[in-house]
């Protein structure tokens, strides 16, 4: 009997470890390969800030609820989920003053009449803002923004950010609304600054938030925004949960395309 209870015992630790082990190689094979997941990400040479999420007030049939708005704009990719987008790279210093380049890009469908009327930003301790210009095909002509550290609060909730570019809501002919595939670009100058000083986020109630926008014109309003983008590690029993759909996934395509089943040795 203690024989047979020892070999028992044996068997279930060898099932642990080895679901374990699948698990753990499952929780890493997917945190590599869902880059696409990334809404926030730094590299050697540029900060892009992935606006993917929002804020709204909540009620039912809520008009403020933007997700309709998403457009195809065709040079975002795989990026299409996004509303906006925001890319921070190091430039040559701009009247004596450390710069970068800020490119704006909007996903907005025509259709709904959405733009973007402000983008605030949260900056590293360090870096200080002395001017921004909007880069034009005449040179760089002078920005609306508001340079007020911890101070800039944008509506449902987010607070606290520190600089925030801000953009006409009037549609008129004099005006140049951020909205549709719009592309803008800016010079921003100060000290202490380059383009790591935008991969800095701000906790709001339990949630990292690097910049968030205001999005009007749609029949409502909300706040959308940029969190952190690296998937957290999975617990052992998500990863294997998850690590089974994946082998389900894949099976299925192996199915549809014709292909065998893979061959496992005896």
């Amino acid at each position: 009997m203690l024989q047979s209870r020892q070999i028992r015992h044996c068997f279930a630790r060898g099932l642990l470890l080895r679901y374990g082990c699948y698990a753990a190689v499952g929780a890493v094979f997917i945190a590599l390969a869902e880059p696409a997941d990334a809404k926030a990400f730094k590299d050697d040479n540029a900060v892009t800030l992935l606006f993917r999420d929002a804020l709204f007030k909540d009620a039912e049939n809520d008009p403020n609820d933007p997700s309709f708005t998403v457009g195809g704009n065709p040079a975002f990719g795989d990026d299409s989920e996004s509303w906006l987008r925001a890319v921070i790279e190091n430039r040559d210093k701009y009247n004596g003053k450390d710069a970068v380049k800020l490119t704006l890009d909007a996903n907005l469908t025509k259709e709904s009449g959405a733009f973007i009327s402000s983008v605030a930003f949260n900056l590293g301790m360090n870096a200080d803002i002395d001017s921004i210009c909007r880069v034009t095909g005449s040179g760089c002509t002078n920005q609306d923004f508001n340079y007020s550290p911890g101070s800039i609060d944008m509506a449902n909730g987010i607070k606290g950010l520190d600089l925030e570019l801000l953009f006409p809501t009037a549609n008129n002919s004099g005006s140049d609304r951020l909205d549709h595939y719009d592309s803008f670009s800016f010079i921003i100058s100060g000290d202490k600054l380059d383009f790591s000083s935008f991969y800095n986020f701000i906790d709001i109630n339990g949630q990292d938030v690097y910049s968030a926008a205001r999005l009007q014109g749609y029949g409502g309003s909300s706040t959308i925004y940029s969190a952190p983008g690296p998937l957290p590690l999975l617990g052992i029993a998500a990863a294997f949960r998850t690590s089974r759909r994946l082998r389900r996934r894949l099976t299925s395509a192996r199915l549809a395309s014709g292909r065998p089943p893979a061959h496992r040795p005896a």
